[in-house]
Protein backbone atom coordinates (compact mmCIF):
# COMPACT_ATOMS: atom_id res chain seq x y z
CA UNK A 1 0.00 0.00 0.00
CA UNK A 2 1.06 3.96 -0.74
CA UNK A 3 3.28 4.56 1.95
CA UNK A 4 1.53 8.11 2.45
CA UNK A 5 -2.17 6.59 2.55
CA UNK A 6 -0.44 4.34 5.33
CA UNK A 7 0.37 7.02 7.40
CA UNK A 8 -2.24 9.47 7.39
CA UNK A 9 -4.18 6.63 8.36
CA UNK A 10 -2.00 5.72 10.94
CA UNK A 11 -2.43 9.14 12.22
CA UNK A 12 -6.66 9.05 11.86
CA UNK A 13 -6.87 6.12 13.65
CA UNK A 14 -4.56 7.45 16.62
CA UNK A 15 -7.03 10.72 16.39
CA UNK A 16 -10.12 8.62 16.68
CA UNK A 17 -8.53 6.63 19.57
CA UNK A 18 -8.83 9.39 21.08
CA UNK A 19 -11.89 10.75 20.36
CA UNK A 20 -10.55 13.62 18.01
CA UNK A 21 -12.87 13.00 15.53
CA UNK A 22 -13.04 15.92 13.31
CA UNK A 23 -9.09 15.79 13.38
CA UNK A 24 -9.65 12.21 12.44
CA UNK A 25 -12.27 12.88 9.60
CA UNK A 26 -9.60 15.32 7.98
CA UNK A 27 -6.61 13.19 7.76
CA UNK A 28 -9.50 10.93 6.41
CA UNK A 29 -9.91 13.37 3.71
CA UNK A 30 -6.41 13.87 2.96
CA UNK A 31 -5.79 9.97 2.49
CA UNK A 32 -8.79 9.76 0.13
CA UNK A 33 -7.28 12.45 -2.05
CA UNK A 34 -3.70 10.63 -1.76
CA UNK A 35 -5.27 7.03 -2.68
CA UNK A 36 -7.10 7.90 -5.63
CA UNK A 37 -4.16 8.77 -7.47
CA UNK A 38 -3.88 4.73 -7.29
CA UNK A 39 -7.40 4.96 -9.30
CA UNK A 40 -10.34 3.64 -8.30
CA UNK A 41 -11.19 0.97 -7.47
CA UNK A 42 -7.95 0.47 -5.45
CA UNK A 43 -7.11 -1.24 -2.29
CA UNK A 44 -5.86 2.19 -1.12
CA UNK A 45 -9.38 3.68 -1.79
CA UNK A 46 -10.97 0.82 0.18
CA UNK A 47 -9.07 1.15 3.27
CA UNK A 48 -9.46 4.83 3.35
CA UNK A 49 -13.48 3.60 3.86
CA UNK A 50 -12.51 0.93 6.35
CA UNK A 51 -11.16 3.80 8.32
CA UNK A 52 -13.73 5.94 8.10
CA UNK A 53 -16.23 3.05 9.36
CA UNK A 54 -14.16 2.21 12.40
CA UNK A 55 -13.82 5.66 13.04
CA UNK A 56 -17.47 6.54 12.89
CA UNK A 57 -18.17 3.31 14.98
CA UNK A 58 -16.16 4.85 17.81
CA UNK A 59 -18.10 7.65 17.01
CA UNK A 60 -21.74 5.67 17.77
CA UNK A 61 -22.29 6.73 14.20
CA UNK A 62 -23.83 3.83 13.25
CA UNK A 63 -25.76 4.33 10.16
CA UNK A 64 -22.49 6.21 8.87
CA UNK A 65 -20.35 3.63 9.59
CA UNK A 66 -22.49 0.81 7.59
CA UNK A 67 -22.07 3.23 4.78
CA UNK A 68 -18.72 3.47 4.78
CA UNK A 69 -17.85 -0.19 5.35
CA UNK A 70 -20.12 -1.46 2.63
CA UNK A 71 -18.40 1.07 0.32
CA UNK A 72 -14.88 -0.78 1.46
CA UNK A 73 -16.44 -4.27 1.16
CA UNK A 74 -17.89 -3.33 -2.06
CA UNK A 75 -14.75 -1.84 -3.52
CA UNK A 76 -12.65 -5.09 -2.25
CA UNK A 77 -15.07 -7.43 -3.68
CA UNK A 78 -14.56 -5.76 -7.08
CA UNK A 79 -10.88 -6.35 -6.33
CA UNK A 80 -11.20 -9.49 -5.32
CA UNK A 81 -9.97 -9.36 -2.14
CA UNK A 82 -10.77 -12.53 0.04
CA UNK A 83 -8.59 -11.97 3.11
CA UNK A 84 -8.63 -11.55 7.27
CA UNK A 85 -9.45 -8.15 6.51
CA UNK A 86 -12.50 -8.67 4.30
CA UNK A 87 -13.72 -11.17 7.30
CA UNK A 88 -13.04 -8.70 9.84
CA UNK A 89 -14.67 -6.06 7.95
CA UNK A 90 -17.76 -7.82 6.96
CA UNK A 91 -18.14 -8.59 10.89
CA UNK A 92 -17.84 -4.60 11.71
CA UNK A 93 -20.39 -3.92 9.19
CA UNK A 94 -22.72 -6.52 10.83
CA UNK A 95 -22.26 -4.84 14.18
CA UNK A 96 -22.80 -1.27 12.57
CA UNK A 97 -26.34 -2.85 10.97
CA UNK A 98 -27.16 -4.35 14.48
CA UNK A 99 -26.64 -0.87 16.17
CA UNK A 100 -28.71 1.05 13.44
CA UNK A 101 -31.54 -1.44 14.32
CA UNK A 102 -31.12 -3.49 10.68
CA UNK A 103 -31.01 -6.97 12.53
CA UNK A 104 -31.63 -8.76 9.51
CA UNK A 105 -28.64 -7.22 7.51
CA UNK A 106 -26.61 -7.64 11.11
CA UNK A 107 -26.59 -11.50 10.55
CA UNK A 108 -26.37 -11.71 6.83
CA UNK A 109 -23.03 -9.80 7.56
CA UNK A 110 -22.18 -11.85 10.05
CA UNK A 111 -22.79 -15.42 8.18
CA UNK A 112 -20.86 -13.75 5.67
CA UNK A 113 -17.90 -13.39 7.51
CA UNK A 114 -18.31 -16.92 8.89
CA UNK A 115 -18.25 -18.12 5.88
CA UNK A 116 -15.14 -16.65 4.08
CA UNK A 117 -13.49 -17.43 7.38
CA UNK A 118 -14.42 -20.72 7.62
CA UNK A 119 -12.82 -20.98 4.02
CA UNK A 120 -9.84 -19.29 5.01
CA UNK A 121 -8.63 -20.99 8.36
CA UNK A 122 -11.34 -23.98 8.55
CA UNK A 123 -13.97 -23.89 11.07
CA UNK A 124 -12.26 -24.44 14.35
CA UNK A 125 -10.03 -20.79 14.22
CA UNK A 126 -10.26 -19.03 17.52
CA UNK A 127 -10.91 -15.83 14.81
CA UNK A 128 -13.89 -16.68 14.18
CA UNK A 129 -15.20 -16.59 18.04
CA UNK A 130 -15.94 -13.02 18.17
CA UNK A 131 -18.29 -13.12 15.12
CA UNK A 132 -19.88 -15.56 16.88
CA UNK A 133 -20.71 -13.95 19.42
CA UNK A 134 -21.76 -10.88 17.57
CA UNK A 135 -24.36 -12.84 15.53
CA UNK A 136 -25.65 -14.64 18.90
CA UNK A 137 -26.19 -10.93 20.65
CA UNK A 138 -28.30 -10.03 17.10
CA UNK A 139 -29.99 -13.56 17.44
CA UNK A 140 -30.60 -13.45 20.85
CA UNK A 141 -32.08 -9.50 20.80
CA UNK A 142 -34.27 -11.11 17.70
CA UNK A 143 -35.86 -13.72 20.21
CA UNK A 144 -34.16 -16.35 17.88
CA UNK A 145 -32.77 -18.03 20.78
CA UNK A 146 -32.27 -21.75 19.33
CA UNK A 147 -29.99 -19.94 16.59
CA UNK A 148 -27.93 -17.65 19.29
CA UNK A 149 -27.59 -21.07 21.46
CA UNK A 150 -26.09 -22.81 18.38
CA UNK A 151 -23.88 -20.15 17.36
CA UNK A 152 -22.52 -20.48 20.85
CA UNK A 153 -21.88 -23.91 21.12
CA UNK A 154 -20.05 -22.94 18.38
CA UNK A 155 -17.90 -20.71 19.86
CA UNK A 156 -17.50 -22.52 22.78
CA UNK A 157 -16.05 -25.70 20.71
CA UNK A 158 -13.65 -23.46 19.06
CA UNK A 159 -12.18 -22.31 22.98
CA UNK A 160 -12.44 -25.70 23.76
CA UNK A 161 -10.41 -26.91 20.88
CA UNK A 162 -7.56 -24.68 20.52
CA UNK A 163 -7.55 -24.01 24.26
CA UNK A 164 -8.07 -19.99 23.97
CA UNK A 165 -4.30 -18.92 23.75
CA UNK A 166 -5.14 -15.07 24.58
CA UNK A 167 -7.37 -15.55 27.47
CA UNK A 168 -10.16 -13.45 26.54
CA UNK A 169 -12.69 -16.11 24.60
CA UNK A 170 -13.31 -17.88 27.40
CA UNK A 171 -15.00 -15.66 29.95
CA UNK A 172 -17.17 -13.75 26.58
CA UNK A 173 -18.52 -17.12 25.63
CA UNK A 174 -19.06 -17.75 28.87
CA UNK A 175 -20.95 -14.91 29.78
CA UNK A 176 -22.42 -15.28 26.48
CA UNK A 177 -24.35 -18.20 27.18
CA UNK A 178 -25.69 -17.08 30.53
CA UNK A 179 -26.84 -13.93 29.25
CA UNK A 180 -28.29 -15.66 26.39
CA UNK A 181 -30.01 -18.25 29.02
CA UNK A 182 -31.64 -15.93 31.37
CA UNK A 183 -33.32 -14.04 28.02
CA UNK A 184 -34.52 -16.88 27.36
CA UNK A 185 -35.76 -17.96 30.49
CA UNK A 186 -33.54 -21.27 30.80
CA UNK A 187 -32.03 -22.01 33.89
CA UNK A 188 -28.55 -21.23 33.99
CA UNK A 189 -27.25 -24.91 34.95
CA UNK A 190 -28.34 -26.05 31.08
CA UNK A 191 -25.72 -23.87 29.74
CA UNK A 192 -22.51 -25.24 28.08
CA UNK A 193 -20.34 -23.19 30.36
CA UNK A 194 -16.88 -23.76 29.66
CA UNK A 195 -15.16 -25.04 32.77
CA UNK A 196 -11.82 -22.78 32.98
CA UNK A 197 -8.01 -24.46 33.58
CA UNK A 198 -7.47 -24.72 36.84
CA UNK A 199 -5.65 -21.77 37.97
CA UNK A 200 -5.50 -20.37 42.17
CA UNK A 201 -8.25 -17.90 42.45
CA UNK A 202 -9.80 -15.65 45.00
CA UNK A 203 -12.49 -17.19 47.64
CA UNK A 204 -14.88 -14.99 45.75
CA UNK A 205 -13.92 -15.76 42.05
CA UNK A 206 -14.17 -19.22 43.16
CA UNK A 207 -17.60 -19.33 44.64
CA UNK A 208 -18.82 -17.19 41.39
CA UNK A 209 -17.56 -20.04 39.11
CA UNK A 210 -19.07 -22.82 40.89
CA UNK A 211 -22.70 -20.91 41.25
CA UNK A 212 -22.28 -20.04 36.94
CA UNK A 213 -21.51 -23.82 36.19
CA UNK A 214 -24.70 -24.64 38.37
CA UNK A 215 -23.47 -26.25 41.44
CA UNK A 216 -24.79 -24.91 44.98
CA UNK A 217 -22.47 -22.44 46.53
CA UNK A 218 -20.33 -23.58 49.15
CA UNK A 219 -21.57 -22.90 52.72
CA UNK A 220 -19.46 -20.44 53.36
CA UNK A 221 -20.43 -18.00 50.39
CA UNK A 222 -22.26 -14.48 51.70
CA UNK A 223 -26.47 -14.45 51.00
CA UNK A 224 -27.36 -13.92 47.54
CA UNK A 225 -28.89 -10.50 49.26
CA UNK A 226 -26.07 -9.26 50.40
CA UNK A 227 -24.13 -9.65 46.70
CA UNK A 228 -26.10 -7.66 43.92
CA UNK A 229 -25.59 -8.90 40.06
CA UNK A 230 -22.32 -11.19 41.30
CA UNK A 231 -21.79 -12.78 38.39
CA UNK A 232 -21.39 -9.01 37.25
CA UNK A 233 -18.98 -8.01 39.52
CA UNK A 234 -16.99 -10.73 39.28
CA UNK A 235 -16.83 -11.03 35.62
CA UNK A 236 -15.50 -7.24 35.72
CA UNK A 237 -13.27 -7.85 38.12
CA UNK A 238 -11.78 -11.00 36.99
CA UNK A 239 -11.26 -8.80 33.40
CA UNK A 240 -9.43 -6.15 35.91
CA UNK A 241 -7.33 -9.38 37.11
CA UNK A 242 -6.04 -10.17 33.77
CA UNK A 243 -4.90 -6.72 32.12
CA UNK A 244 -0.95 -7.02 32.14
CA UNK A 245 0.19 -4.99 34.53
CA UNK A 246 -1.25 -2.11 36.46
CA UNK A 247 -0.73 -4.31 39.80
CA UNK A 248 -1.17 -1.36 42.43
CA UNK A 249 -4.08 -0.12 40.17
CA UNK A 250 -5.62 -3.77 40.62
CA UNK A 251 -5.06 -3.47 44.38
CA UNK A 252 -6.71 -0.09 44.89
CA UNK A 253 -9.44 -0.45 42.91
CA UNK A 254 -10.37 -3.87 44.88
CA UNK A 255 -9.52 -2.56 48.00
CA UNK A 256 -12.15 0.25 46.71
CA UNK A 257 -14.34 -2.43 45.05
CA UNK A 258 -14.45 -4.07 48.64
CA UNK A 259 -14.94 -1.05 50.58
CA UNK A 260 -18.47 -0.39 48.56
CA UNK A 261 -19.38 -4.31 49.10
CA UNK A 262 -19.29 -3.64 52.81
CA UNK A 263 -21.37 -0.43 53.20
CA UNK A 264 -23.64 -2.14 51.07
CA UNK A 265 -23.69 -5.09 53.46
CA UNK A 266 -24.50 -2.48 56.29
CA UNK A 267 -27.00 -1.02 54.60
CA UNK A 268 -28.96 -4.55 53.85
CA UNK A 269 -28.22 -5.10 57.64
CA UNK A 270 -29.67 -1.86 58.96
CA UNK A 271 -26.27 -0.19 60.06
CA UNK A 272 -24.83 3.23 59.00
CA UNK A 273 -23.80 3.07 55.68
CA UNK A 274 -20.43 5.23 55.30
CA UNK A 275 -21.29 8.19 52.46
CA UNK A 276 -18.07 8.95 50.15
CA UNK A 277 -17.42 10.58 47.07
CA UNK A 278 -17.23 8.18 43.75
CA UNK A 279 -15.91 10.54 42.11
CA UNK A 280 -12.21 9.76 41.10
CA UNK A 281 -8.34 10.94 40.04
CA UNK A 282 -6.74 9.06 37.46
CA UNK A 283 -2.82 10.27 37.01
CA UNK A 284 -0.43 8.36 34.71
CA UNK A 285 0.87 9.14 31.09
CA UNK A 286 -1.28 7.76 27.75
CA UNK A 287 -1.19 4.30 26.98
CA UNK A 288 -1.17 2.68 30.35
CA UNK A 289 -5.37 1.45 30.65
CA UNK A 290 -6.90 4.74 32.27
CA UNK A 291 -9.78 4.23 29.75
CA UNK A 292 -9.61 0.72 30.19
CA UNK A 293 -9.80 0.61 34.30
CA UNK A 294 -12.69 3.54 33.76
CA UNK A 295 -14.48 1.19 31.65
CA UNK A 296 -14.21 -1.58 34.42
CA UNK A 297 -15.36 0.62 37.03
CA UNK A 298 -18.58 1.58 35.30
CA UNK A 299 -19.26 -2.05 35.45
CA UNK A 300 -18.80 -2.52 38.86
CA UNK A 301 -20.56 0.66 39.92
CA UNK A 302 -23.65 -0.39 37.96
CA UNK A 303 -23.16 -4.44 39.97
CA UNK A 304 -23.09 -2.69 42.91
CA UNK A 305 -26.08 -0.66 42.34
CA UNK A 306 -24.02 2.95 42.81
CA UNK A 307 -24.79 3.13 39.02
CA UNK A 308 -28.18 2.89 37.40
CA UNK A 309 -26.19 1.98 34.20
CA UNK A 310 -22.61 0.66 33.20
CA UNK A 311 -21.60 3.45 30.29
CA UNK A 312 -19.39 5.51 30.21
CA UNK A 313 -18.98 9.02 27.71
CA UNK A 314 -15.41 9.83 27.25
CA UNK A 315 -14.75 13.69 26.85
CA UNK A 316 -11.67 16.10 26.58
CA UNK A 317 -11.12 20.12 26.60
CA UNK A 318 -12.91 20.35 23.60
CA UNK A 319 -16.12 18.65 24.42
CA UNK A 320 -16.67 21.08 27.20
CA UNK A 321 -15.05 24.56 26.44
CA UNK A 322 -16.68 27.26 23.77
CA UNK A 323 -15.45 29.88 21.83
CA UNK A 324 -17.66 33.11 24.07
CA UNK A 325 -18.51 33.52 27.39
CA UNK A 326 -21.45 32.54 28.78
CA UNK A 327 -21.30 29.12 26.00
CA UNK A 328 -19.24 26.85 28.08
CA UNK A 329 -21.59 26.35 30.75
CA UNK A 330 -23.96 25.02 28.93
CA UNK A 331 -21.84 23.03 26.90
CA UNK A 332 -20.36 21.47 30.19
CA UNK A 333 -24.43 20.77 31.38
CA UNK A 334 -24.96 18.89 28.03
CA UNK A 335 -21.71 16.66 28.21
CA UNK A 336 -23.02 16.38 31.88
CA UNK A 337 -26.76 15.15 30.94
CA UNK A 338 -25.53 12.68 28.54
CA UNK A 339 -23.38 10.85 31.16
CA UNK A 340 -26.27 10.77 33.94
CA UNK A 341 -26.76 7.37 35.19
CA UNK A 342 -22.90 6.63 34.58
CA UNK A 343 -19.53 7.68 34.23
CA UNK A 344 -17.64 11.10 33.14
CA UNK A 345 -14.39 10.53 31.90
CA UNK A 346 -12.38 14.00 30.96
CA UNK A 347 -9.02 12.90 29.39
CA UNK A 348 -6.39 15.48 29.94
CA UNK A 349 -8.31 17.16 32.66
CA UNK A 350 -5.23 19.75 33.23
CA UNK A 351 -6.49 20.97 29.97
CA UNK A 352 -9.29 22.78 31.74
CA UNK A 353 -6.99 24.52 33.91
CA UNK A 354 -4.07 26.55 32.22
CA UNK A 355 -2.23 29.30 34.69
CA UNK A 356 -1.36 32.35 32.40
CA UNK A 357 -3.94 31.84 29.57
CA UNK A 358 -5.39 35.35 29.70
CA UNK A 359 -8.82 33.13 29.16
CA UNK A 360 -11.81 32.60 31.67
CA UNK A 361 -13.21 29.54 29.66
CA UNK A 362 -11.32 26.59 31.36
CA UNK A 363 -12.60 28.50 34.81
CA UNK A 364 -16.16 28.82 34.06
CA UNK A 365 -16.46 24.60 33.04
CA UNK A 366 -14.42 23.89 36.33
CA UNK A 367 -17.01 26.01 38.02
CA UNK A 368 -20.22 24.15 36.52
CA UNK A 369 -18.31 20.96 36.70
CA UNK A 370 -18.02 21.22 40.34
CA UNK A 371 -21.45 22.74 40.69
CA UNK A 372 -22.86 19.28 38.71
CA UNK A 373 -20.43 16.92 41.06
CA UNK A 374 -22.55 17.88 43.95
CA UNK A 375 -25.54 18.10 42.32
CA UNK A 376 -25.66 14.44 40.52
CA UNK A 377 -23.54 12.96 43.16
CA UNK A 378 -26.64 10.19 43.30
CA UNK A 379 -26.46 9.99 39.34
CA UNK A 380 -23.04 10.75 38.07
CA UNK A 381 -19.23 9.60 38.83
CA UNK A 382 -17.06 11.88 37.22
CA UNK A 383 -13.21 10.36 36.28
CA UNK A 384 -10.55 12.78 35.98
CA UNK A 385 -7.48 11.96 34.45
CA UNK A 386 -4.42 13.35 32.96
CA UNK A 387 -0.36 13.53 33.67
CA UNK A 388 0.20 13.18 37.48
CA UNK A 389 2.18 16.66 37.95
CA UNK A 390 -0.48 18.60 35.90
CA UNK A 391 -3.22 17.20 37.49
CA UNK A 392 -3.08 18.56 40.74
CA UNK A 393 -2.69 22.08 39.05
CA UNK A 394 -6.09 21.06 37.86
CA UNK A 395 -7.14 19.94 41.73
CA UNK A 396 -5.59 23.62 42.48
CA UNK A 397 -7.65 25.40 40.33
CA UNK A 398 -11.11 25.60 42.32
CA UNK A 399 -11.39 24.84 46.12
CA UNK A 400 -14.29 22.23 45.71
CA UNK A 401 -12.54 19.72 43.59
CA UNK A 402 -9.89 18.28 45.64
CA UNK A 403 -12.76 17.69 48.24
CA UNK A 404 -14.65 15.96 45.46
CA UNK A 405 -12.02 14.50 44.42
CA UNK A 406 -11.43 12.36 47.40
CA UNK A 407 -9.19 9.37 46.13
CA UNK A 408 -6.71 8.93 43.24
CA UNK A 409 -5.03 6.09 41.56
CA UNK A 410 -1.95 6.38 39.63
CA UNK A 411 -1.12 4.44 36.41
CA UNK A 412 2.55 3.67 36.05
CA UNK A 413 4.27 2.96 32.95
CA UNK A 414 4.57 -0.16 31.65
CA UNK A 415 7.54 -2.28 32.86
CA UNK A 416 9.95 -3.93 29.35
CA UNK A 417 8.31 -7.41 30.51
CA UNK A 418 5.06 -5.60 30.29
CA UNK A 419 5.80 -3.73 27.09
CA UNK A 420 6.82 -7.26 25.58
CA UNK A 421 3.77 -9.04 26.90
CA UNK A 422 1.40 -6.67 25.43
CA UNK A 423 2.98 -7.11 21.85
CA UNK A 424 2.97 -10.79 22.04
CA UNK A 425 -0.97 -10.13 22.98
CA UNK A 426 -1.06 -8.42 19.78
CA UNK A 427 0.69 -10.93 17.80
CA UNK A 428 -1.72 -13.45 19.39
CA UNK A 429 -4.71 -11.57 18.87
CA UNK A 430 -4.13 -11.32 14.93
CA UNK A 431 -2.19 -14.83 14.86
CA UNK A 432 1.54 -13.87 14.43
CA UNK A 433 4.32 -15.82 16.05
CA UNK A 434 7.82 -14.44 17.47
CA UNK A 435 10.31 -16.59 15.82
CA UNK A 436 12.15 -17.79 19.39
CA UNK A 437 15.19 -15.83 18.85
CA UNK A 438 12.55 -12.52 17.60
CA UNK A 439 11.18 -13.83 21.46
CA UNK A 440 14.23 -12.95 23.23
CA UNK A 441 15.35 -10.20 21.39
CA UNK A 442 11.51 -8.20 21.87
CA UNK A 443 12.57 -8.51 25.43
CA UNK A 444 15.72 -6.80 24.85
CA UNK A 445 14.31 -4.36 22.29
CA UNK A 446 12.04 -3.06 24.74
CA UNK A 447 14.32 -2.48 27.47
CA UNK A 448 15.88 0.23 25.20
CA UNK A 449 13.11 1.53 23.87
CA UNK A 450 11.78 1.89 28.04
CA UNK A 451 15.15 3.59 29.00
CA UNK A 452 15.14 5.90 25.85
CA UNK A 453 11.24 6.83 26.69
CA UNK A 454 10.48 10.48 27.18
CA UNK A 455 7.45 12.27 28.65
CA UNK A 456 5.30 11.89 25.91
CA UNK A 457 5.74 7.81 25.58
CA UNK A 458 2.90 6.03 24.73
CA UNK A 459 3.06 2.96 26.99
CA UNK A 460 0.96 0.05 25.42
CA UNK A 461 0.00 2.65 21.93
CA UNK A 462 3.96 2.48 21.62
CA UNK A 463 3.85 -1.67 21.53
CA UNK A 464 1.14 -1.37 19.51
CA UNK A 465 2.38 1.01 17.39
CA UNK A 466 6.36 -1.32 17.26
CA UNK A 467 3.64 -4.28 16.60
CA UNK A 468 2.30 -2.67 13.30
CA UNK A 469 5.75 -1.56 11.91
CA UNK A 470 6.99 -4.99 13.07
CA UNK A 471 4.35 -6.72 10.68
CA UNK A 472 4.40 -4.11 8.01
CA UNK A 473 8.52 -4.81 7.80
CA UNK A 474 7.79 -8.49 7.80
CA UNK A 475 5.43 -8.16 4.59
CA UNK A 476 8.06 -6.64 2.68
CA UNK A 477 10.56 -9.00 4.09
CA UNK A 478 7.62 -11.82 2.81
CA UNK A 479 7.03 -10.57 -0.76
CA UNK A 480 10.76 -9.91 -1.16
CA UNK A 481 11.27 -13.54 0.06
CA UNK A 482 9.10 -14.50 -3.15
CA UNK A 483 8.36 -17.11 -0.87
CA UNK A 484 4.96 -18.45 0.22
CA UNK A 485 5.06 -21.25 3.20
CA UNK A 486 2.38 -20.82 5.34
CA UNK A 487 4.93 -21.17 8.37
CA UNK A 488 6.55 -17.93 6.82
CA UNK A 489 3.61 -15.66 6.48
CA UNK A 490 3.05 -15.53 10.46
CA UNK A 491 5.87 -15.68 11.66
CA UNK A 492 8.16 -12.35 13.25
CA UNK A 493 12.00 -12.35 13.09
CA UNK A 494 14.42 -10.49 15.09
CA UNK A 495 15.15 -8.02 11.11
CA UNK A 496 11.45 -7.09 11.88
CA UNK A 497 11.30 -5.87 15.09
CA UNK A 498 14.90 -3.87 14.59
CA UNK A 499 12.96 -1.95 11.53
CA UNK A 500 10.01 -1.21 13.75
CA UNK A 501 12.02 -0.05 16.51
CA UNK A 502 15.16 1.88 14.74
CA UNK A 503 12.91 5.19 14.45
CA UNK A 504 11.75 5.03 18.37
CA UNK A 505 15.43 4.80 18.97
CA UNK A 506 16.83 7.42 16.82
CA UNK A 507 14.39 9.85 17.56
CA UNK A 508 15.06 9.50 21.38
CA UNK A 509 18.45 9.74 20.89
CA UNK A 510 18.38 12.58 18.39
CA UNK A 511 19.61 16.36 19.85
Amino acid sequence: MNVRVTSYLTRAQALADGRRFDEATAFERVALDEARRAGDPSEEVAAVYAQAGRRALRQDAAAEALDWLERSLAMRDALDLRDRGTTELRTLAGIAAHRAGQADAAVSWFECSLALSDRLFGERSLAAVPTLLALAATQRAQARFDEADAALHRAAAIVEATGDPGGNARGQVNAALSDLYHAWGRPSSKAPLIAAPRAPMHESSEQSAIATAGEPPPATAQPAALEPAAGALEKALAELDALIGLELVKAQVHTLTNFLRVQRMRQRAGQKEAKVSHHLVFTGAPGTGKTTVARLLGRIYHALEILPTPKLVEVSRADLIAGYVGQTAAKVNTVCDSALDGILFIDEAYSLARPGSGEDFGAEAIAELVKRLEDDRARLVVIAAGYKREMQAFLDANSGLRSRFAEQIEFEDYKPPELAAIFRSFAAQNEYKLSQPADKHLERLMEQVHSKRGPEFGNARTARNIFEDAIAAHANRVIASGAGDPALLETIEPADLDVAVEPLVSAAGSP
